[in-house]
Parts: structure tokens; sequence; C-alpha cells
């Protein structure tokens, strides 16, 4: 199944770092370590700020949510015993597996739903076009 997806400079950036973090981990047979969003930030040469540290969470977010990464959110404690936000990666990988369903006739819509839907279509087009009319003479 090939789909497209529109990705930042960040989130890329961010898949691509992980592919090879993967391959290094994987070729010296170490696990993934968990990190703080400074040291991130420090791996990759992004400005230090609360946004960037934000747009980093929203990247991995991003990439677990279409399946190329999974990872792990949690907390290290500092020398103040103050509590420091970390995430640890768990699995990257090359592409989008889909899994599969397979599903049954009573689950796929029938003809006389499909009417119906089209129907239900056709009447919020219709609230729609009213909608549009109403501001149209609201404007002039």
């Amino acid at each position: 199944m090939n789909r497209d997806f529109q990705v930042s400079e960040l989130e890329l950036d961010i898949y691509l770092f992980l592919c090879k973090y993967r391959d290094e981990c994987v070729k010296s047979k170490k696990n993934y370590k968990a990190m703080t969003y400074e040291n991130f930030r420090d791996i990759l040469g992004l400005e230090k700020s609360s946004l960037t540290d934000k747009s980093i969470f929203c990247a991995l977010a991003f990439l677990e949510k279409i399946k190329l990464i999974t990872f792990s959110l949690g907390y290290t404690c500092n020398s103040r015993m103050a509590k420091i936000p970390v995430f640890k990666i768990t699995e990257v990988g090359y592409y989008i597996q889909e899994p599969m369903i397979e599903f049954k006739e009573d689950d796929m819509i029938n003809e006389c739903e499909i009417e119906e839907l089209k129907k239900l279509n056709e009447r919020v087009k219709s609230g729609c076009d009213k909608y549009k009319e109403r501001i149209n003479k609201t404007i002039e």
C-alpha cells in the first residue's frame, strides 16, 4: 500500500537520524537509550527553547502515528531531584506496514445503504448551499 504524507523538515530530519541510530544499534548490538530533549537538540544541532522541545515531541508523535517509529515517554531526576522529561525510541521501521484485516460480508456496505448515504450527502450539500447563499446575502 503506497501512501504519501506531508512531513516537515524537522520530522524528516528526525526520522532519517533515527534510521541511522537504529542501524548503529543493530551493528553494535546495543539497545536504544533514553534521552532528554536537551540531548536530542544537541545531537541534531537545534536551538534551545521550549518550542523546539514541543516540536520534537510533536514530530515523534506524528512519526509514531504513521507507524514509522514507536517511543516511550518517561522522566529522570537531576541532581536537585527535579523530574526531567525523557523519551526512548523502542522501534524504527523502514516503511509503513498496515495490518490487513479481512472484512466479512455483513461488514460491507450494501446497495440500499449506499443509496441512503447518497441521499444524506445530497442533504448535506443542499444545506451547505443554503448556508452559503445566506452568507453571500449578508455580505452584499
